[in-house]
């Protein structure tokens, strides 16, 4: 639950920092514990994100402020400063999606059906519960999903996040019930103030500035990671919204199948190379915006160039109707919701919120209750 004292920012001092734990959009994340008393070195594991400016943790931390309390976002506490830095007091992960696939797939062995529908539920309520609020998260990706010590996956950095006019985000689905998805959702919280001492009050409002410009947000910058990008954002359209999360969670659902990057493109239009390879050009009636995208050139002219048959140039051949070793096990109804995420239209995509009532997910075998957490070294 994030914290404040009138207003004021605690010094840095007050946490003991470790070992280097990663990077994020904006700055390094160490671990580190509360050292409230000299000499002690006992307290409470946290994740001790810098961040560049005070505008960045102003930014994340009224996000989250938002957003928390939610068993599938990361716990914030407090921002505390230091001369020339802030920092985000998170709460400490056993490891990241991406250190988790990883181990499995050096030891040679695939995730059961239940641990990628444990998975692939627990992302999708963080990330609808981030639409229900309008914000879109634009760098959905294993390594920004954390393994909680307790068996949940929580969304983290949240550097790119922005709210957006509700326009801008997919129709949600009015039949999924939080509480069986997302636990216990319903603690009392009291959003705390951020004020950076000496800081204009301009420079620290980040996060509700988008919100009520009444702006869907614009293509330009690097936005979300290339591999979990969606079409809309490699081809340069105009405006987009919550359908590139969607996009990006189709991304790590078929990443929690294959255990590698579904597309692997070494720049954009590589990217888009790849893309089409898969899943050819979308139909005009479909993306009625799709001719004034500016790299739509790019992907007819690979189109041209590179045909791949029908039949091989969908999901179902990609992944397979029937896996092998290579693969976690799909059945129909997973390929159907993997190929409703991964609709290369947005305004045809899934949402997030329909995932928990999909097919797949109330089919058997059942999501596991939670993820094993193999014990983690100390700070």
């Amino acid at each position: 639950m994030l914290q404040s004292s009138g207003g004021r920012c605690r010094s840095v001092d007050v946490y003991v920092k470790g070992r280097r734990l990663g990077e994020g959009s904006e700055g390094v994340v160490y671990a580190a514990r509360e050292n409230s008393r000299a000499g002690d070195e006992s307290g409470e594991a946290y994740a001790l994100k810098s961040l560049n400016s005070t505008a960045a943790a102003a930014h994340e931390h009224n996000l989250l402020a938002l957003l928390l309390p939610h068993p599938h976002v990361v716990a914030a506490h407090e921002v505390v400063l230091s001369p020339t830095a802030a920092f985000l007091v998170l709460e400490a992960a056993a490891c990241d999606l991406r250190g988790y696939l990883i181990a499995h797939s050096a030891t040679g062995r695939r995730l059961s059906v239940p641990q990628v529908k444990r998975v692939l539920l627990d992302v999708a309520a963080g990330v609808a519960h981030c639409h229900r609020h309008c914000i879109v998260h634009r760098d959905l990706k294993p390594s920004n999903c954390l393994l909680t010590r307790d068996g949940r996956i929580a969304l983290g950095d949240f550097g790119h996040a922005r709210m957006v006019p509700c326009s801008s985000i997919l129709p949600s689905c009015d039949a999924v019930d939080e509480h069986d998805v997302m636990h216990d959702a319903d603690l009392p919280y009291t959003p705390g103030t951020f004020s950076a001492p000496d800081t204009p009050r301009g420079a620290v409002r980040c996060a509700a500035a988008d919100a009520t410009s009444g702006q869907a947000l614009c293509s330009g910058g690097a936005v979300c990671t290339l591999w979990y990008r969606a079409p809309e954002l490699l081809l340069g359209a105009d405006a987009y919204g919550s359908p590139i999360d969607a996009w990006s969670l189709g991304c790590i659902f078929a990443e929690l199948l294959l255990l590698r990057p579904l597309l692997r493109g070494r720049d954009p239009p590589d990217q888009i190379s790849l893309m089409c390879d898969v899943f050819g050009l979308p139909a005009k009636d479909e993306w009625p915006d799709l001719p004034r995208t500016p790299a739509l050139s790019h992907m007819r002219a690979h189109a041209r160039l590179h045909s791949v048959p029908a039949d091989r140039r969908t999901l179902r051949h990609l992944v397979g109707m029937r896996f092998t070793s290579e693969a976690t096990p799909l059945s129909h109804a997973g390929i159907a919701l993997l190929e409703s995420l991964l609709t290369l239209p947005p305004a045809r995509r899934a949402s997030a919120s329909a995932v928990a009532v999909s097919p797949y997910l109330r089919e058997e075998p059942f999501a596991a209750q939670r993820l094993s957490v193999a014990p983690s070294p100390d700070p």
